[in-house]
């Protein structure tokens, strides 16, 4: 729905959605590796969408807020203590919060507009209506790599990129609750025509996933730096590479924290080199 107000440039989206979750003998989502779940949520999406064009914007912003929420059963199921409850049990009905906050600005840097800075950050959080009966083991955020793991996602997980590193290594096992992530990008374009338009760019990035509140430090993050390029073709979509650089070792709660060559590489070069193959306009929604 468009809105009039504050202006014209407001859209508000709704949505109430049911998924239903049978795993057998996955470790994808943590404690729960047997089972079934039932999530019914409401979402509510607040835009304000001022760019100049979808495909290569020269000016304007994009601001987004989004809450996702399921009823809180806890609050009237009658259960003080859920320390003797299976998994089954405890999560036979999801309940949880989600918020979502970014924002990407467009600066024209030249007369004719083509040279532009893209400032933008990202912010998401899941949160419990009762810690005692535990974190919803669905709808996490992993973060790393492409994020082109996101065509296939699983369990409702956010799969969020962050080049220069490798696919989803920045978070714990089974995805986490909190993330941050700043990019900024200069971009320039090699050809503007709609049936093909392409640009290259510039990039320095930085993000986290934190397993708890007591974690989460928003400085405590994982640098990159790199250059790429996208091409947008009509019967394709947008396509890029990007070759990018990270400079920071990972967390131990990470699930590539020590595994892989990264932490090698950093020790000996200072950097860990990676090419990374996208799609879409923005690497994750955050």
């Amino acid at each position: 729905r468009r809105k009039k107000w504050p202006d014209d440039w407001f859209l508000a989206y709704y949505e109430l959605s049911y998924q239903y979750y049978d795993v057998v003998d996955d470790i994808r989502f943590g404690i729960f590796t047997n089972g079934y779940a039932n999530d019914i949520a409401f979402k509510y999406v607040l835009q304000r969408s001022s760019v100049s064009a979808p495909i290569y914007p020269q000016h304007g912003s994009n601001i987004k807020f989004t809450v996702k929420s399921t009823a809180p059963y806890s609050f009237f199921d009658g259960v003080d203590d859920y320390s003797s409850y299976t998994n089954q049990e405890r999560y036979k009905y999801l309940e949880y919060y989600k918020i979502k906050l970014t924002g990407e600005w467009f600066f024209p840097l030249t007369s004719d507009k083509k040279l532009v800075l893209m400032p933008r950050f990202g912010f998401g959080f899941l949160g419990a209506y009762n810690y005692d009966k535990g974190l919803t083991p669905f709808e996490r955020f992993t973060l790393g790599g492409s994020g082109l793991t996101g065509v296939n996602q699983i369990g409702g997980s956010e799969i969020i990129a962050l080049r220069g590193y490798e696919d989803n290594s920045l978070n714990s096992p089974g995805g986490d609750p909190l993330l941050v992530k700043y990019t900024l990008e200069l971009r320039y374009p090699i050809s503007l025509n709609p049936q093909a338009t392409f640009y290259a760019l510039l990039f320095a990035e930085a993000g986290n996933a934190y397993p708890s509140f007591e974690k989460f430090n928003p400085f405590n993050v994982k640098r990159s730096v790199g250059v790429g390029v996208r091409v947008f073709l009509p019967m394709f979509g947008m396509l890029g590479l990007d070759y990018g650089f990270g400079f920071d070792k990972l967390d131990p709660w990470s699930t590539g924290y020590k595994i892989g060559p990264s932490d090698i590489s950093i020790d000996q070069k200072g950097y860990y080199p990676k090419l990374n193959f996208t799609i879409g306009m923005n690497l994750g929604e955050l």
